[in-house]
């Protein structure tokens, strides 16, 4: 499986896309909100500039 998310210059908004090791896609768009926190931990992914 990869994702790829792209996040705009100002970090409001972003894109995802999931894709399969078989080849199925689902992408998702939206606004990005503020972290609230669960007690569950979060992890950064790789940055790409």
């Amino acid at each position: 499986m990869t994702i790829v998310m792209n996040v705009n210059r100002t970090g409001e908004t972003a894109t995802a896309r999931v894709t399969t090791n078989w080849g199925n896609r689902v992408e998702f768009n939206g606004r990005l909100v503020p972290w609230t926190g669960t007690g569950k931990s979060v992890y950064k992914g790789r940055e790409i500039h």
